[in-house]
């Protein structure tokens, strides 16, 4: 009886936990990357959704690539709303919510650069824990007064020292990552 009793505990949890996880869809994100002579800048718009029928804040860590300390963080801000979004520092990412009404969608905005290393790193692999898919994922990264010497992703076009990566129902398996000379 016993072990039915924690079998049916440990199955509401978990269908509890995937329920709470889908209530908001992570499902488009926009980033332009720029490389220049003194820093990574990193340029993405994120578009959430909520999927259910009332108001759901969300709560949502947004990692960096390296230490907050090295990190400059020059906007948070919701486009949808047209207001900045309060966010706490943490070691090595923000922390901050966001408020969704029924059935709606949000465009996040988050601007940030850091110093430019031999390999640069944009985390990706944390779009896992939505568990699901982005449905759009587009990137763009201008390089100036650097060449590249791999990418983690091999861009789908170059045109004028920008490279482009266009990505459908993507869950990406590891971070972008961008080598130079």
């Amino acid at each position: 009886m016993k072990t039915v009793l924690l079998c049916f505990s440990f199955m509401f949890c978990n269908l509890f936990g995937i329920y709470a996880q889908r209530e908001i869809s992570f499902v488009e994100e926009y980033i332009d990357f720029e490389i220049n002579t003194e820093k990574f800048v990193i340029n993405g718009v994120y578009l959430f959704h909520n999927n259910t029928n009332r108001d759901v804040i969300q709560k949502i860590t947004f990692p960096f690539g390296i230490s907050t300390d090295s990190v400059t963080v020059n906007r948070v801000w919701d486009l949808t709303n047209g207001e900045s979004v309060d966010y706490r520092v943490l070691k090595e990412s923000i922390a901050f919510s966001i408020k969704l009404n029924p059935g709606d969608s949000l465009s996040l905005n988050i601007v940030y650069s850091q110093p430019i290393k031999k390999e640069n790193r944009y985390i990706l692999r944390s779009t896992q824990s939505w568990g699901e898919a982005l449905k759009i994922a587009t990137y763009s990264l201008s390089v100036k007064g650097f060449s590249v010497d791999q990418f983690s992703y091999t861009p789908d076009s170059m045109k004028e020292n920008i490279y482009y990566w266009q990505k459908k129902n993507f869950l990406p398996e590891k971070d972008f990552i961008v080598v130079l000379k």
